[in-house]
């Protein structure tokens, strides 16, 4: 079955500074969730059923809802447009869903490197984020930015130039008497003190990655923070784990193109006209109060019927993980709620499933992040797929194929030998094999692992099979355990990481959710 995930993954519900939202499942408007049943409903849920309840002005209601959304969608550009001169500022591209809901992810593509001369501005070239010292109110207390515009505060730290000055983690202290600065692309920083010839190290500077970038909670400008999202950070000399090298003597520019957000700005403030008239409101100036209070009367009616969709569109992902759960590498997801029970996205849960031992020479674990490349129909994305399951069996050409329905071939293509008694997989993918009645090993390929910028935002086609979206950004090939792969291993196939258990409980808290709004909305069987 192809099950297409109804929202783009890294859906945001954003409102500015941009911040990470957690998963949590509120009660129905005006309902607790603690109310009890006073009867039995049916176990299935018909969609059509609330469609058809919803008030006669429905589409006036939608007609606010699309306002509000193109609203959101015309700060998030302005504050764009009012950053695009802030040094490695990332832009958020908004976008207004069905009954405009409004969804933001943030474009991490890095800006054009400018050349300043100036011996404490270090570009980034490649991915990764400087680590520096913020408000313990703010995260944990550190901050991440590519802005890399440094100066020495009077006791000689070397601090990031924002507000006060952000110091460095880990710090690194300049000596006063210093006369030059030399900073390398691996990140030594080397200086030269008056009246010496020769330079001396006084610290390197450090890189961090995050699993998942897109994830990191926006504090504002050029500074971001660590979210449950975005995964932990992990901290790597320059160059090393996938990170890029340092440019000393260049900043980052931001990626805002301004004259593609201003388009968009005209684009939002026309549609926002036209919506406008079309609910008969005039632009005069009225406050979002006065929106608000033009609302359809019977608004919460409307809510409660969006939560129950939203409801059982989030139990068919909690069965659709239980289906699943003996899939290998299986993926499973989760639904993310909004304020008033609607439904804002499903998120991929990328963790790794444990690694189980199986002993056929063909089946290939990954430990650690990164996806195979195989060969799927030409018709679903660009007849690509990515999957962690490493399950391969040899077809009757002879190809290295994943086992999942006829065969999807490997990318790039491994075949081996009809006379072939026995394979070997290296832990770099490398892979060797033993031909009958000969007793020297010969190398017929090296398996290769993809990694995305943002893996949670690729599109699952079906089981553990899943292709590459603009939210995912482009795949990178590499060798297993180069640029932060990880490595294989030959005789494991990694389980799926569905929790049956914590599904289940999912599933009864969302069925006596739904219950619960069924009742409100006076639905009976």
């Amino acid at each position: 079955m192809t099950r297409t995930t109804r929202r783009n993954a890294r859906t945001f519900l954003l409102s500015l500074p941009l911040i990470a939202i957690g998963c949590q499942s509120p009660p129905g408007p005006g309902l607790s969730a603690q109310s009890p049943l006073n009867r039995t409903l049916p176990a299935v849920y018909v969609a059509a059923r609330p469609a058809a309840l919803r008030a006669p002005d429905r589409a006036t209601g939608e007609l606010f809802n699309a306002i509000k959304g193109i609203d959101g969608a015309r700060r998030i550009v302005q504050e764009n447009l009012s950053n695009a001169d802030t040094t490695a500022y990332k832009a958020v591209v908004a976008r207004c869903e069905g009954r405009g809901r409004l969804s933001c992810y943030l474009d991490l593509t890095q800006g054009t490197l400018e050349k300043t001369g100036r011996p404490l501005d270090v570009g980034i070239q490649g991915q990764a984020f400087f680590a520096v010292k913020v408000l313990n109110s703010i995260g944990n207390g550190i901050g991440y930015s590519r802005n890399g515009n440094f100066v020495v505060n009077k006791n000689g730290d070397l601090v990031l130039n924002i507000g006060d000055g952000y110091k460095l983690v880990p710090p690194i202290t300049i000596p006063a008497n210093t006369t030059d600065v030399f900073i390398g692309i691996d990140g030594t920083v080397t200086v030269l003190l008056a009246g010496q010839t020769v330079k001396f190290t006084v610290g390197t500077l450090q890189l961090t990655q995050f699993i998942n970038p897109q994830g990191l909670g926006h504090q504002g400008g050029s500074i971001f923070t660590e979210t449950e999202s975005s995964g932990p950070p992990t901290s790597y000399a320059p160059g090393q784990g996938g990170t890029g090298q340092l440019l000393q003597g260049f900043l980052e520019s931001s990626n805002v193109d301004k004259v593609r957000e201003s388009e968009r700005l005209r684009f939002l403030e026309h549609w926002r006209a036209e919506s406008l008239a079309a609910a008969g409101v005039r632009e005069n100036g009225e406050t979002e109060a006065r929106t608000a209070a033009l609302q359809a009367p019977d608004r919460q009616t409307d809510e409660v019927l969006d939560a129950i969709e939203g409801v059982s569109e989030a139990r068919s992902d909690v069965e659709y993980n239980i289906k699943n759960a003996n899939t290998t590498a299986f993926k499973a997801s989760r639904a993310i709620f909004e304020n008033r029970g609607r439904l804002g996205c499903t998120q991929l849960d990328l963790t790794q499933g444990s690694l189980e031992s199986t002993n056929r020479p063909l089946d290939v674990g990954i430990q650690g992040q990164r996806f195979f490349k195989v060969k799927i129909v030409n018709s679903i994305g660009n007849g690509l797929g990515y999957s962690r399951n490493g399950h391969f069996v040899v077809n009757k050409a002879g190809e290295l194929v994943l086992d999942v329905g006829d065969g999807c071939k490997l990318v790039p293509p491994i075949n081996i030998p009809q006379n072939t008694s026995h394979i070997t997989i290296g832990i770099d993918g490398t892979i060797s094999v033993l031909l009958a009645g000969q007793t020297a090993r010969q190398q017929v390929g090296s398996l290769k692992l993809t990694r995305f910028v943002n893996p949670d935002g690729l599109q699952l086609q079906a089981g553990s099979i899943f292709t590459e979206t603009e939210a995912s950004g482009p795949p990178t090939e590499y060798a297993p355990g180069d640029g932060g792969a990880g490595q294989v291993l030959q005789g494991f196939l990694e389980k799926s990481n569905v929790d049956v258990n914590v599904e289940r409980a999912r599933l009864r808290f969302l069925d006596k959710w739904r219950a619960d709004l069924l009742i409100a909305a006076g639905v009976s069987d």
